[in-house]
């Protein structure tokens, strides 16, 4: 194990150390990791850097370690985000960006330094306890605040069974943050809305208030805003708490100030690229807190949205069911999907051709065609008067000018006498 102190002299050993070990100059091959000691530990892999350009880079003058981070998987689902809410100056702090060019740490205090462990390309850091961390904890998996016990009263005390009440009382500010409006499904080439609240709801102003969202980035997604990207307003009205009224840089900031019964919304809109991939999540993540400390006020908020390719097949959604001669079919429903299975509901493009067959496929009725409106189709028209009872085959093709859809489907059905 290589450990880099926070002196000076600590870091410049770290810098040979870790040279020694080829990880410093980018030979790790993306298997070198970040991790954060805490409760529940943090795990993520390192950018690799091209050319020349170290992993990890030391600036002996002003004692700060820089490195970026990325993502496991295809999907963005591995954030992470600090806080630093010390007024004092650090001898030695991190600065990180993520995959998506967010930047994640600015300047966060560390209890001594990193420490470098060979056997599984590991560099370690403990954060100091003004820091503020968020990420999907090593355990249960969920996103959270994670480095501080958490304020809420979490089990039963000893001798429980003979208690006659607890009294529990919260001097700090409650704050709740939340998605809003995000919309079922997006396409390529879509540009779709939604918010993020940040509300106080206790008795408290939140006077330290540090807020950030993490958006994915892909070949079929961009972390960047375009310009005038998001707006702000906040409640009650005639208020103004807002950061900015609008903007195109990534929604981080620190300082904010929220008085009891306020809220804050951001009004955020978003392009789908134009890619060639069609598939995934867009994963939203989002986090604020109020200070330092085990009983800072704190939420967190998560959001995803189906990226939708183009039509690629015809399912059943709904079956057709066996029915009595004489009577009509209960209806049945077609769904245009994706190569995911999503349904494409934006598509009104695809015919359905329909044919009845007997149960062999030896003799079939003609053809009737259904037009598809918002990827469905709903065949309630089926009329059983003069069909004898026995096996029959539902057959369907989808007919795409736009995308050419190969796949027929069938499903049999009974009509009883």
């Amino acid at each position: 194990m290589k450990q880099a102190a926070i002196s000076g002299a600590g870091l410049a050993l770290c810098i040979l150390g870790l040279t020694a070990g080829s990880v410093a100059h980018g030979q790790s091959n993306g298997d070198l990791w970040f991790s954060i000691i805490n409760s529940e530990a943090g795990l993520f892999p390192v950018i690799e850097p091209a050319g020349n350009e170290s992993v990890v880079t030391y600036d002996i003058d002003s004692g700060r370690v820089s490195l970026d981070i990325g993502v496991i998987g295809g999907e963005f689902n591995e954030p992470l985000f600090c806080f630093d809410f010390s007024e004092e100056s650090r001898p030695v702090t991190l600065h990180a960006h993520d995959a998506n060019g967010h930047l994640i740490m600015d300047d966060i205090g560390m209890t001594s330094g990193i420490d470098y462990y060979l056997s599984n390309d590991e560099l370690s850091v403990a954060m100091a306890a003004s820091v503020q961390c968020f990420y999907n904890g090593s355990v249960g998996g969920h996103f959270g605040r994670f480095g501080t016990q958490p304020s809420e009263y979490s089990g039963l005390p000893p001798r429980s069974d003979d208690q006659l009440f607890r009294d529990e009382f919260s001097a700090f500010p409650n704050l709740t943050v939340s998605y809003n409006d995000l919309p079922e499904n997006v396409m390529r080439g879509d540009v779709f809305d939604y918010t993020v609240t940040i509300a106080n709801t206790g008795v408290v102003s939140a006077d330290q208030l540090a807020f950030q969202e993490v958006f994915p980035v892909s070949d079929v997604y961009s972390a960047r805003l375009d310009a005038g990207g998001w707006g702000c307003w906040s409640l009650p009205e005639d208020t103004d708490f807002c950061p900015a009224l609008e903007g195109s840089d990534p929604l981080r900031f620190e300082g904010l100030v929220l008085p009891s019964g306020s809220e804050i919304t951001f009004t955020v809109s978003r392009t789908v690229s134009d890619a060639e991939s069609q598939s995934g999540n867009i994963n939203l993540y989002a986090a604020a807190v109020n200070g330092a400390g085990s009983l800072a006020a704190f939420d967190t908020a998560t959001g995803s949205v189906p990226i939708v390719g183009e039509p690629h097949e015809i399912i059943f959604a709904v079956d057709p069911v066996n029915t009595e001669q004489g009577e009509t079919m209960e209806p049945v429903v077609i769904h245009v999907v994706d190569g995911n299975g999503n349904q494409v509901a934006s598509d009104s493009s695809t015919i359905i051709d329909l044919r009845i067959c007997d149960g062999d496929i030896q003799n079939c009725g003609g053809t009737v065609s259904y037009l598809v409106s918002e990827g469905e189709a709903v065949i309630d028209d089926i009329e059983t008067d003069d069909m004898d009872p026995g096996t029959y085959v539902f057959r369907a093709n989808p007919d795409n000018v736009q995308y050419p859809m190969s796949t027929r489907i069938s499903q049999s059905f009974e009509i009883t006498d």
